[in-house]
Formats: structure tokens, sequence, C-alpha cells
């Protein structure tokens, strides 16, 4: 009996382990693609770093080049790349095990990272109220796929 019930048990948990590990979570990640989207774009209304540092503001230079705009939206293109399926500069990829989410428009690494003249601006990245409702969107995602 007890060798049965272990047997049942072992194959059990393998068969919720390849579901879990083996599936293909392609809805799953459908899904998660708003919420991030919104996390995105609340960076630009943040304007600070994931460790709650404050963007640098705009250069004397920017500001008499290119006039007084909000931080990172002299057009609006990186934010909208951020928010919207749609965007054409947008990075969308949703495989079965893996969700990619960005922009490819040149200038962002710039922003992103900095330069020698341009201050670092990260505004890629989920603030924490983001990364929990993500988190538990995809965890009750993949307890509904696995629970069919």
């Amino acid at each position: 009996m007890i060798d049965y019930l272990a047997s049942d048990a072992s194959e059990l948990i393998g068969a919720f382990a390849n579901e879990l590990f083996g599936g293909d979570y392609t809805q799953v990640f459908d899904t998660l693609v708003e919420p991030i989207n919104e996390g995105l774009g609340s960076n630009f209304d943040r304007q600070t770093s994931s460790s709650g540092e404050a963007w640098a503001s705009h250069s004397a230079y920017t500001v008499k080049k290119m006039g007084v705009h909000p931080l990172l939206m002299w057009t609006g293109a990186m934010i909208f790349s951020l928010e919207s399926r749609s965007a054409s500069n947008r990075i969308e990829e949703i495989t079965q095990t893996s969700l990619t989410v960005g922009t490819d428009l040149f200038y962002a690494p710039w922003q992103q990272y900095g330069t020698a003249r341009i201050p670092a601006r990260p505004f890629v990245w989920l603030h924490g109220s983001y990364v929990d409702r993500v988190t538990e969107e995809f965890a009750d995602g993949v307890h509904n796929r696995i629970k069919g």
C-alpha cells in the first residue's frame, strides 16, 4: 500500500513538474503585457530610477535647444513605444517560456544608461506595486493553466 501511494505521488509530482516547467505559457504571458505597459509608462510620471533617485533635470543647453518639455517626452515616441502594442518601435516578443517588452528607439539606451553628456534616466523597470501585480497575475495564470 505504501509503495503504491509513493508511486502515485511521484507520478503526480512528475506530471505537475512537466506541466509547470515544460508547458506553453504564451496565453499567461499575453495577460501580463498590459500591467507591464502601465508600469513602464508610470515611470515617465514618477521620473525616478528603481532606487528612487530622481532623474536629472534638463541641462540649460537642452532647454535652449529644444525648449521646456517633460523629461524623456520631447516627441512622446519613447513612452508610446512602451505603452502601446501597436507602436512601430516597440519590442514585444512572447514565446512559450518568455516575455520581452521594450523599445528599439536608437536613443533609448542613451537615456536608460546615460552617456558622457546625457545623465542616466532609467525608465525600463517596474515599480514594486507593478511587480506585485505582475507576479500575482502570473501566479493566477499558471494556477488556472495547470488546473485546466
